[in-house]
């Protein structure tokens, strides 16, 4: 019982520690990129890639972009070309993947993520893999090259900071002795349990396998159950979903038990990892993790929500995604909270004129580790640069009231969109101040005052 506990506290701490740190603040998906790094998303416009259903970025970790990348070539997509792009928007050294590794075109094909981890729970810049699966297709074109699972080295030290692909090799090669179908695409990894390296997930031969990726390499191949469709982990490290089934998860021992049955088509966990959201035929679900019975917990959240997918983000919100959209159309702000007050909000963030492929930025999930006790901060506390600036109400009809505390003068103050655009001017002229919104169209802006900046939702 002791050892039990001794357990389960040594892994709450890790990830407490291992949250987002930076290191995915920056995300980059169909040809759109939304930066989170300061608790709210704005939108980027220079990506130079095409991603359809394989996508994958990496910051250092201060949020400063590091690459990005859309996986190899793929026999169906001939115009979008895979290849890992530096933070100049340049294609890196020896970045042109080709038919060596992953695939446009491969569902949740591609993850990638820092090499050097230690009990020291730091994480080098130096050098980074991309491990990615390739697509179904590639074995059924006239000269089949489909190279399975493989990963890119990354070397960061090389060209002043623009890095360099420096190896790709075969982690798990494609096996055809089952058919086409027994190599699904998608690719997940997770922080091990003494953080001192990952396991990398992906299917072979009907059965969702992992191998280990540490510092004497990669390798460790171990087969655990049958599955399909995407993996998706928890951030606290304790369960996992592969396709429809919840499994508990032992990150020590890399070893997954069956908890229950699933009903719904896609899944996220809450940032501290006490709660799953399932959505499906436009009805949202909450599940409870921590109840003794799971089942027993689902609660109704929303009755009119469709869409394609649910996606975690690094400002620990959990975003709604729509295939090939032009927006993110909503989110859930509070995910951590128990009920119908996780805040469902349908403000849609615009893209900019981009779309979002088939699929969000594919992240470990132990970044996104957060257990804070205020929903609407993000994984970096921005307590201190909003304890004098409140909005309210929030989400707003179109009447806000803005309170300044210590205002001793009159104050200028701006509204602008995610595309930088400023929307309303005003000064405040008092402590607290209202004003009609009305005539700004719905979605989200930010009040920025003196500098400061708060996150306004119009609906």
């Amino acid at each position: 019982m002791h050892k039990l506990l001794f357990i389960t506290l040594l892994l709450s701490f890790y990830s407490t520690f291992i949250n987002a740190q930076g290191h995915y603040d920056k995300c980059y998906f169909g040809t759109a990129g939304v930066d989170f790094g300061d608790g709210y998303p704005s939108v980027l416009l220079n990506s130079q890639m095409i991603a359809v259903e394989t996508a994958v970025s990496v910051c250092s970790e201060n949020g400063t972009l590091l690459f990005y990348s859309n996986g190899g070539n793929s026999p169906l997509a001939p115009s979008s070309y895979g290849a890992i792009w530096n933070a100049n928007h340049q294609v890196m050294e020896n970045g042109l993947l080709g038919e060596t590794s992953g695939c446009v075109s491969s569902f949740q094909g591609g993850v990638a993520f820092p090499a050097n981890v230690g009990n020291s729970k730091s994480f080098s810049n130096s050098k980074y893999f991309i491990f990615m699966r390739d697509c179904v297709e590639s074995s059924v074109t006239s000269e089949s090259y489909n190279t399975g699972l493989t990963y890119c080295e990354i070397d960061m030290s090389a060209n002043n900071g623009l890095g360099k692909v420096i190896n790709v090799n075969t982690a798990v090669p494609f096996d055809p002795g089952y058919g086409l179908s027994t190599n699904l695409e998608p690719v997940a990894a997770i922080l091990k349990g003494t953080d001192d390296g990952w396991y990398v997930f992906s299917y072979n031969l009907d059965s969702l396998y992992s191998i280990e990726v540490n510092s004497n390499g990669v390798g460790g191949y171990k087969s655990h159950v049958v599955g399909e469709m995407t993996i998706v982990f928890s951030p606290s490290r304790n369960h996992v979903v592969v396709g429809s089934k919840l499994y508990n998860y032992d990150a020590l021992n890399n070893e997954l038990v069956f908890n229950m049955s699933l009903s719904e088509t896609t899944y996220a966990f809450s940032p501290n990892g006490k709660l799953l959201y399932g959505l499906g035929s436009g009805k949202l679900y909450q599940y409870d993790l921590t109840s003794s019975n799971i089942s027993t917990s689902k609660l109704l959240i929303s009755s009119t929500l469709f869409a394609s997918s649910l996606y975690l983000a690094p400002d620990a919100r959990i975003y709604v995604f729509n295939k090939e959209g032009l927006t993110l159309p909503g989110y859930i702000e509070c995910p951590n909270t128990l009920g119908e007050n996780c805040g469902l909000t349908m403000a849609a963030v615009d893209l900019g004129g981009k779309q979002s492929g088939d699929v969000f930025t594919n992240i470990p999930a132990n970044f996104l580790y957060y257990d804070g006790p205020d929903c609407n901060l993000s994984v970096k506390d921005n307590t201190a640069k909003t304890r004098n600036l409140e909005i309210y109400p929030n989400p707003s009809e179109g009447k806000i009231t803005i309170v300044m505390d210590e205002l001793e003068s009159p104050v200028p103050f701006n509204i602008f969109s995610l595309r930088g655009q400023v929307v309303f001017e005003g000064v405040l002229k008092s402590h607290e101040v209202t004003f009609d919104l009305c005539k700004i169209e719905k979605g989200i802006y930010f009040l920025e005052v003196n500098g400061v900046k708060k996150r306004l939702v119009l609906r």
